[in-house]
């Protein structure tokens, strides 16, 4: 569902800022961004936001060859 996928994102935002646990970050944005794709297809904005939350975690993360390959599929996620 929809709602249960922001709830994971937001956690993804948690993990990040508040705990500084980057690798279970990374899980939960995968989780939500693959959920989003599956439920509400690319074009949809939480999809893309998602999007945007994982490039500024993989760059935050010094994973500059991972963010370019999302940056394919996502092109707006890098702005």
């Amino acid at each position: 569902h929809p709602d249960t996928l922001t709830t994971i994102m937001n956690m993804a935002g948690t993990y990040t800022d508040g705990l500084k646990d980057f690798i279970k970050a990374e899980e939960m944005f995968g989780l939500a961004l693959d959920g989003h794709e599956k439920s509400l297809g690319k074009e949809h904005e939480w999809t893309k936001d998602c999007a945007r939350g994982l490039n500024i975690l993989l760059e935050n993360m010094g994973r500059l060859e991972d963010k370019a390959a999302l940056e394919k599929i996502y092109p707006e996620s890098g702005l």
